[in-house]
């Protein structure tokens, strides 16, 4: 796998450029916006994305909706290595970004919308200073548009919606199907229900673009769609997503077990009280250290043990590692909401060894020997990789590369 290799190995991350779709959106956010100015330095700028975030974009991007019915570790690591194949079929690297290979309705099926969430998202990030772990999933519906919904109490309720092209050359006039995209954006939100609330949600579109181009940069544009109004205070929810965000990194390790089930408990809790500060301090059951050895025992994990995850061999023999801060696990044992919520990680990238368990099991790659007989070729005990942290405390890693 090419791309996905290559860009696992690479120390930089990923360049965007960012520019307002049209002087109407420049009007609109500068008058009605209260980060205007955030949004105004960004504007006709280039962007870096690390690559840990780019990825969780990318490759997790549809977490909420299907981690219901993917329960099963093997059927997690069978969509994942699809989602990985299309990386590589649609996308090469370039020497800042990346270029698509194909275009229009020739492209890998959903990738651009993948490419296109990764970079809204990314850059919506940006804007918010929020991340991953501060965002869920909405479901769309003839009546509503938003794909993304963040939450915080510093910036309120923030909806995004997320569209994707892979052109033959956006560096020139917008090719028609950003056209087409912008559009759809802007009638959706018009159409969508009105809502009552005491919380104003900002609303943001955004459009990624790939293309062709031999030295392609991918490009971001901004619309403007109207505003809006929810109930649930915004602190509530970034609370309750960032609780979703934990447990579903954790189902996408190992399934649903134990811990996974236990959280989710607590989240349907949450989601019904109209107090959620009462469980301030009540700690789910067991203790935070017995969660967190349970974990190490069987996860790979860093040698300081600031980090877990799990190891996928792919089908090219290349071996994928992709994890989460350790720190997520006391915060969330605890329900210790203030540390929930104080969790931000600045993206890094770094060579590390990391300890494998002895009960570890890496799906074997089966290879010949010199006297013909097939042997399994896991590693175990420790490797090596350069590891990318995203600023959610997400981590990638390509090992024993």
């Amino acid at each position: 796998m090419t791309a996905l290799r290559d860009l696992l190995l690479a120390p930089r991350g990923i360049d965007v450029e960012v520019d307002y779709y049209e002087q109407r959106e420049a009007d609109c956010f500068r008058s009605r916006y209260r980060n205007a100015a955030a949004i105004e330095r960004l504007a006709g700028k280039t962007v870096t994305i690390p690559v840990a975030e780019f990825l969780t974009y990318c490759l997790f991007v549809n977490k909420r909706a299907e981690l219901p019915r993917l329960a099963s570790y093997p059927a997690i690591k069978a969509t994942l290595e699809d989602r990985l194949a299309d990386f590589d079929d649609g996308l090469e690297i370039t020497t800042r970004s990346l270029r698509t290979r194909l275009t229009g309705n020739d492209q890998v099926s959903d990738l651009s919308h993948k490419i296109g969430t990764g970079i809204a998202l990314s850059v919506t990030n940006r804007l918010t200073r929020l991340n991953e772990a501060d965002w869920n999933r909405m479901s769309v519906t003839s009546t509503k548009a938003e794909d993304f919904w963040f939450a915080s109490q510093r910036t309120g309720h923030v909806q995004v919606e997320a569209k994707g092209s892979s052109v033959v050359d956006h560096s020139q006039a917008k090719p028609e199907t950003v056209r087409n995209h912008a559009a759809s954006i802007r009638g959706k939100f018009e159409e969508s229900e009105k809502r009552d609330g005491n919380f104003p949600v900002t609303r943001y579109g955004v459009i990624g673009s790939v293309d062709q181009r031999p030295d392609s940069v991918m490009q971001s544009w901004l619309v403007d769609p109207p505003e809006g109004a929810l109930n649930r205070a915004p602190g509530d929810q970034q609370i309750l997503n960032r609780l979703s965000f934990v447990a579903e990194v954790l189902t996408s390790m190992r399934g649903v077990d134990a811990i996974t089930l236990e959280i989710y408990r607590r989240i349907a809790e949450l989601a019904q009280t109209d107090d959620i500060s009462a469980y301030q301090g009540n700690a789910l059951p067991g203790s935070g250290s017995s969660w967190i050895e349970s974990l190490l025992h069987i996860l790979p994990h860093d040698r300081d043990r600031t980090f877990f995850g799990t190891i996928l061999r792919l089908k090219d023999g290349m071996q994928l590692f992709y994890g989460i801060k350790t720190e997520w696990i006391k915060a969330v044992h605890a329900q210790n909401f203030e540390a929930l919520l104080a969790l931000d990680y600045r993206p890094t990238s770094e060579e590390l060894r990391i300890e494998v368990p002895a009960d570890f099991q890496i799906p074997p790659r089966e290879e010949k020997r010199g006297n013909g007989t097939k042997v399994d070729s896991n590693q175990k005990s420790l490797s090596h990789g350069l590891f990318h942290t995203a600023s959610s405390g997400r981590v990638f890693g390509a090992v024993g590369v």
